[in-house]
């Protein structure tokens, strides 16, 4: 066994410079078995140069306690014993440069056995000069055992006092959920980021009248399947403007309508032989549907940064959403399609100047959902991010739709179109979507593609 004790000072001074150190430790060892020990260290510097002053203090402070794996061919010890670590840790610095402050305090408590793994962090960043000054605060709590991870990570910032954010962010695996709020003095936004979302009180288990979903649910009792949508058992309303309205089961004793003029109509089952339209000839439609969720993991880095080179690196990215082969009878083909974003992780963008990216920047970026008839483009629909945060975050969030899409090439005989998903920047500036890490992942589910011919 062995025990050290160390106090130890140190003190330089010069014409234009100063520092000093002082370091309080304590350490136990047991012939390389285990080891456990207490360290405070604080250092001080301060000088001149150019007539400029700096002067910095940094303070670390902790204690740990390490049990470490038998030797090979160890005999004595016990089996099954892979070691573990327990530590608490805290570093506080401070520095000031002519007019420039910082300030910064990480916390950190982690305690790790074989492969499992878990861990609390925060940390406090203050920055203030003669025009701007920015503090954040970040708490970090996350478990690891084997390879599956989660993590609850909490941000809030405040800049220049003109803008404020906070968001909590929680990752299974990749899986992100979480919610957050921002505000700029001119507009404020609060976004939830869930497959559901329900509003209930604490006296009504079990029972919310309120429940918004992102994702497709089956009832694992009934096997009732809930599409995307907003769940109401009661909604009171003076007055309503309804676009488009699909109605399961309408019972109705009495309607006046002067004139009615639908756009959109969806109907479950319909017994048709011919139905007419401004004398075309409608024949029987084919679709395809996917409610699991298609995806491209893992770092990314398309190689051009043009809206087509772009979009064709990312579209071979992914996979297929989906395909449709049909016999063509000669006539016009529409076609119809969705889908989900169902997961966002380490989607970034990077500008080919390497300078920082605007808002306006990062609202020319585009999700594009494009339509196939083998290698030529029939047509696409693109989506701006539908958030823009912070100083350099954006998020694809919902449904993006290609709608009313047509082929009007007269093909007859057996033929494929593919549905396929990428990204673009619409931007003058060259700006490239990246995912920038290994753990990066964009997917999306409820998929659906949908061919109908129109024939005279």
């Amino acid at each position: 066994a062995l025990a050290t004790v160390r106090q130890s000072a140190q003190v330089a001074v010069e014409q234009s410079s100063a520092n000093a150190e002082a370091i309080d430790s304590i350490n136990l060892e047991l012939d390389d078995k285990a080891s456990t020990g207490a360290l405070d260290q604080v250092k001080s510097d301060i000088k001149d140069v150019d007539n400029k002053i700096i002067a910095q203090t940094t303070r670390i402070d902790g204690v740990y306690a390490q049990l470490n794996p038998p030797l090979i061919g160890s005999e004595s010890e016990l089996i099954g014993n892979e070691g573990g670590y327990a530590g608490v840790w805290s570093e506080q610095s401070a520095r000031i440069e002519g007019d420039l402050a910082q300030s910064k305090r990480t916390d950190q408590v982690v305690a790790t056995i074989k492969e499992n793994d878990a861990l609390y962090k925060q940390q406090i960043k203050a920055n203030a000069d003669a025009v701007s000054a920015n503090v954040q605060a970040t708490t970090t709590l996350q478990t690891t055992v084997g390879q599956n991870t989660a993590s609850i990570q909490e941000v809030s910032e405040s800049v220049n006092g003109l803008y404020a954010q906070k968001y909590i962010k929680l990752d299974v695996n990749g899986k992100v959920a979480g919610w957050g709020g921002a505000n700029d003095g001119k507009e404020s936004d609060f976004i939830l980021n869930f497959d559901s979302f329900a509003i209930g009180s604490g006296d009504s288990t079990g029972y919310y009248p309120f429940i918004f979903r992102n994702t497709p649910y089956t009832d694992p009792n009934t096997g009732t399947v809930f599409p995307v949508g907003a769940y109401l058992k009661t909604a009171f309303m003076d007055y309503a403007s309804i676009d488009t309205s699909h109605i399961k089961d309408l019972a109705v004793k009495s309607a006046q309508i002067d004139n009615l003029a639908v756009t959109s109509g969806k109907i479950d089952d319909l017994a048709v032989t011919t139905l007419k339209i401004q004398n075309e000839a409608v024949t029987v439609p084919i679709g395809v549907s996917n409610p699991n969720i298609v995806r491209t993991t893992g770092e990314f880095f398309p190689q051009y940064f043009d809206f087509t080179a772009q979009l064709t690196e990312w579209e071979a990215k992914f996979s297929p959403l989906a395909t449709i082969t049909l016999n063509r009878q000669g006539g016009q083909c529409r076609f119809d399609a969705s889908c989900n974003v169902a997961a966002s992780a380490y989607l970034t963008a990077y500008a080919q100047d390497n300078g920082n990216l605007s808002e306006n920047d990062r609202l020319m970026l585009r999700l594009v959902l494009s339509v196939y008839k083998g290698s030529v483009l029939v047509g696409r629909a693109e989506v701006p991010p539908t958030q823009v945060l912070g100083q350099s975050g954006f998020y694809f969030e919902g449904a993006i739709n290609a709608l009313a899409i047509i082929d009007t090439d007269n093909t007859i005989g057996t033929t494929t179109y593919t549905l396929k998903l990428g990204f673009a920047n619409r931007g003058s500036r060259a700006i490239r979507v990246v995912l920038n890490h290994p753990s990066g992942v964009f997917g999306v589910n409820n998929i659906r593609f949908v061919a109908l011919e129109l024939k005279k």
